[in-house]
């Protein structure tokens, strides 16, 4: 996601205790060397910033039309492969112009998705990008998660960490549950597919 998220107002927001950053540090249970604990209280404080941010990754126009435009150009190229194939002259004929309409597509996506921006979820971007960068330069780890051996449920440090700050935030889901582990591990996947550029973290 690119840096204009960071250009949203903060400064009505209200920054956690340090109690709670503290909390939150504990919850990971892990050893955290590199931590500024006042900086921690700035970068985590998102319950103000959360409704702006959701609001603007999810309704932006462009992010629409490039997924539309993809989807466009896949089934094209599905169909392109069917007709080219086919034992049917006369509809390999067509081949040239669904080929056509897959390249325009292409086109749109690369026309609506400008490099510095990024077509996922803010939820994503928030747990892939922001939290797990904080999560790396806190505790010297890359952001991963795993699985219980037993019950199979997504656990770790990184996602513990994930939900003590959704906690502490009241940031859940639109019917006001809190988002499960499995969650949490899908959007941390998604968003390693897409690169951030710039500076990640906001500027003090």
């Amino acid at each position: 996601m690119s840096d204009w998220l960071f250009l949203l107002p903060t400064d009505r927001v209200k920054p956690l205790s340090l109690d709670a950053v503290d909390e939150i540090l504990l919850s990971v249970k892990l050893p955290h060397p590199f931590v500024d604990r006042e900086q921690l209280q700035k970068e985590l404080a998102l319950s103000d910033r959360w409704k702006s941010i959701e609001h603007i990754c999810n309704k932006s126009a462009k992010a629409e039309r490039a997924k539309s435009a993809t989807a466009i150009a896949k089934q094209a190229d599905v169909l392109l492969d069917l007709l080219l194939e086919s034992p049917v002259v006369t509809l390999s004929r067509h081949a040239a112009s669904v080929l056509a309409l897959s390249d325009q597509a292409r086109r749109a996506v690369e026309r609506d998705v400008p490099k510095p921006d990024i077509a996922i979820s803010a939820f994503d971007w928030l747990i892939g990008h922001y939290l797990a960068s904080i999560y790396k330069r806190a505790f010297g780890r890359d952001a991963v998660t795993s699985k219980h051996p037993q019950t199979g449920k997504v656990s770790g440090p990184f996602v513990r960490f994930v939900e003590s700050v959704l906690q502490r935030n009241n940031v859940t889901k639109p019917d006001g549950t809190p988002y499960a582990t499995g969650s949490i591990d899908g959007a941390l996947k998604r968003a390693k597919k897409y690169p951030v550029r710039g500076q990640l973290l906001p500027a003090d």
